[in-house]
């Protein structure tokens, strides 16, 4: 009986994952091809930070220039953020041949500012966006397809909001991404939800900003980076920023219009993700709670179909749900343009993602995370919730240890 009752108990765990990704899949938009009259465009200005960045910045330009967008209606500004290779130096020899691209240095790092949000907060006050109504934050690792700004601003136009957060298509092809990627794309879908994301009457928001579209008059009439200027996940803190002035937020797929590379190696994989994985899963009791889950699943579905193998009423919904599971894995992973039996290879990726949440933990514990080549300090309430969730469990392993 107890077996069945396990089984009965997966087999709903799964039902319930399933059911929430899968309407949350149903509620992102994404990026439609432009019409063919396109009728008057507002004037946009690129807003591109960049450190360290020399493998990266030349194709990043390269899309940015080649928009079917005419070339006297968008500008693209580059802030060099103390870089220490020859980013600067590539950036320098597009300026000849492109005369709507601008090079900034962004100089020192002032205390209290991530380089990131002190870099935009730049690009979006230089003189090179002031006629620009729109302003697109992109990062130097992404790549523009010729139609991305046309279909975002016309995306933007009919959808009457006043920030989007356009999610690129991710470019994974080493080993440890293709094991991590597609199971972190459905914890996120377990976990996250993408209709109060995109609801007004919702005070929750989370964006991905390796491409943010702002109308310049909100951003700056919500303090724009300059408002967030210590956050780590600074494109979270915008977005929520934004809905709590007032403003229209939403999340819409790019994928057919933009491309990124984001990460080169299993250390760029564990710093990048660890920098920002506790406020991407909604804080530490949700991490707490997805590091939980990963481990159940990595073990569940192998071992609840074995467990109930002898009872043929309990091993049959057991070993659906494990099927189920699995299949969601081999779509995410087609997502991702990768073979699907990387998904069998499931409970390391989850081992991956568990070991990166404890170290974003830890980096937490102690305030700071490096990133680029910078300690980035993170902000105070995320240590104090850690060091309370820490006092509590130690209260509670006291009065354990007194019985």
């Amino acid at each position: 009986m107890l077996d069945v009752l396990v089984a009965v108990l997966w087999a709903g765990l799964i039902g319930l994952l399933l059911v929430r990704a899968f309407r949350q899949y149903r509620s992102f938009p994404s990026l439609e091809a432009p019409a063919p009259e396109m009728g008057p465009l507002p004037h946009v200005a690129f807003i591109v930070p960049a450190r360290n960045e020399s493998n990266n910045i030349g194709r990043c330009l390269r899309g940015l220039l080649d928009q079917r967008y005419p070339r006297s209606l968008y500008d693209i500004v580059v802030i060099d953020d103390g870089s220490i290779d020859d980013t600067a130096e590539i950036v320098t020899g597009f300026l000849s041949s492109a005369p709507n691209l601008h090079l900034l240095h962004a100089g020192s790092l002032p205390q209290g500012w991530t380089g990131k949000t002190h870099a935009c907060w730049l690009g979006a006050g230089s003189r090179y966006a002031e006629r620009a109504r729109w302003l697109c934050f992109v990062d130097a690792d992404t790549v523009a397809q010729p139609n991305f700004l046309v279909a975002a601003v016309r995306h933007a136009a009919s959808g009457g909001r006043d920030m989007y957060s356009i999610c690129p298509q991710q470019e994974i092809s080493t080993l440890w991404e293709r094991m991590f990627f597609p199971v972190g794309f459905m914890m996120i879908a377990f976990f996250q939800d993408v209709r109060a994301w995109n609801d007004p009457n919702s005070s929750e928001a989370a964006a991905n900003g390796q491409c943010l579209l702002v109308r310049r008059s909100a951003y700056f009439a919500a303090g724009g980076h300059a408002a967030v200027a210590q956050n780590v996940c600074e494109d979270t803190a915008l977005a929520t920023r934004m809905k709590a002035a007032g403003y229209r937020f939403g999340i819409v797929g790019g994928e057919r219009f933009m491309r990124t590379r984001l990460y080169g190696g299993l250390i760029e994989l564990c710093e990048g993700l660890g920098k920002n994985i506790v406020e991407t899963l909604g804080g530490l009791p949700q991490t707490f709670a997805a590091m939980a889950l990963a481990i159940v699943l990595s073990v569940g579905t192998v071992a609840v179909p074995l467990w109930t193998f002898a009872n043929p009423f309990a091993f049959a919904p057991a070993l659906l749900a494990s099927i189920a599971l699995l299949a969601t894995y081999m779509r995410a992973a087609r997502y991702f343009k990768t073979p699907i039996w990387y998904a069998f290879l499931f409970p390391v990726g989850y081992a991956i993602g568990v070991a990166i949440a404890i170290s974003a933990i830890l980096s937490a514990q102690r305030g700071s995370v490096a990133w680029k080549g910078r300690m980035v300090q993170r902000q105070p309430p995320a240590r104090a919730r850690l060091n309370s969730i820490l006092r509590v469990a130690a209260r509670i392993r006291l009065t354990w240890v007194r019985r």
